[in-house]
């Protein structure tokens, strides 16, 4: 799926159903990067929108000194029932009213048991994209038009 959103899904439910297109209508769009009064662009540390926003802007950005990039996201349990039952025969409780938190449980455990332990049911997901000046340490998403031009 491009980070923009895919479009397949959607000629898919089109095609399955009764509808039908009959042409196209392209429709001028125009974006603004909005902040408060006095701001400048420099003091703009990240730009959050819809994804397909955020790859249309690029192209204005990137002159100036912003590039897209992955955005933060949170860790999660790929097996909560599997991490309980490892936590559980350590002799500890890993659960509130829930199983603990991934925080939580590495606090519990400690850092180095955590990581023994679950570092195996642990994912990071794809954050959202998020535009971001060039000097964040994070890596460039790539996009279609890149990966394209590079072959």
């Amino acid at each position: 799926m491009a980070i923009a959103g895919s479009i397949l899904p959607n000629l898919g439910i089109l095609h399955n159903s009764r509808l039908q297109a009959v042409g196209e209508y392209y429709l001028h769009i125009r974006q603004n990067l909005m902040a408060l009064p006095g701001v400048r662009l420099e003091d703009i540390e990240e730009v959050h929108s819809h994804p397909m926003a955020l790859l249309q802007c690029v192209d204005f950005l990137d002159p100036h000194g912003w590039k897209l990039v992955e955005g933060r996201s949170n860790r999660r349990y790929t097996d909560e029932t599997a991490v309980a039952q490892i936590v559980s025969g350590t002799g500890h409780d890993p659960y509130e009213h829930k199983l603990l938190g991934i925080t939580a449980m590495e606090k519990l455990l400690g850092k180095k048991q955590f990581a023994t332990l679950l570092s195996d049911l642990v994912e990071r997901p794809q954050g959202k994209p998020v535009l971001v000046p060039a000097s964040d340490k994070r890596p460039e998403m790539t996009n279609a038009k890149n990966d394209f031009a590079n072959n």
